[in-house]
């Protein structure tokens, strides 16, 4: 898996076309059809302080193979990088074994895996169904190199080439503010007053 993370960072530098900050169009990619790799790419141009803002996304993966040694499985990826390729990130890829956070990927920002919050959400109704799948809401950090810049965000399915297929699929990929702390306390003090009041009545 770490040789092919390796490999596909280095396939990214490529041109770009448009620009946007969000892009909610729903994408999905089935192994099988034949390229080893099938790449959805989205472009964004971030703002100047893009620490202060999160990249949210939805996406999922499904597939029929089973875990067996010495195989590199069909995986799903996702990538940010600037479009002179000098900063790059791996958020994370999932395969038949779940999701690695933030695999560690040498030549790409390290990024804590802590720092990736994600929760479970409703497979889509996708045909046909594989044994495997799983899929998330994902917020993820915006490394300060990548301020403003112009970044693709990189989608990639591999596929192994064996017998057993599989698909990833991505939506709702927006650049959202990172919520002010002093609006999480003052939510927080409403919704504990609201408790107090409830137990007094």
């Amino acid at each position: 898996m770490l040789c092919w993370l390796i490999c596909l960072v280095g396939v990214h530098f490529r041109a770009f076309s448009q620009s946007t900050i969000n892009s909610n169009v729903f994408a999905a990619y089935y192994t099988g059809a034949g390229p080893v790799l099938t790449t959805d790419q989205r472009v964004f141009d971030l703002p100047e302080n893009a620490t202060n803002f999160l990249f949210e996304f939805d996406f999922g993966f499904s597939t029929d193979e089973v875990v067996t040694n010495s195989v590199v499985f069909d995986s799903w990826t996702a990538t940010l990088q600037t479009t002179n390729g000098e900063s790059t990130v791996v958020y994370l890829t999932a395969d038949v074994t779940g999701v690695q956070w933030a695999p560690p990927t040498p030549g790409t920002i390290p990024l804590d895996p802590s720092l990736i919050f994600r929760q479970p959400v409703a497979f889509p109704s996708l045909e046909p169904v594989f044994a495997q799948r799983e899929s998330y809401h994902v917020s993820v950090p915006i490394p300060p190199s990548f301020s403003g810049q112009t970044v693709n965000f990189y989608f990639d399915l591999y596929d192994n080439l064996n017998s057993f297929n599989s698909v990833g699929w991505v939506s709702q990929i927006n650049v959202v503010a990172v919520p002010e702390p002093a609006s999480w306390s003052l939510g927080l003090a409403a919704l504990t007053f609201m408790f107090w009041k409830r137990r007094l009545l």
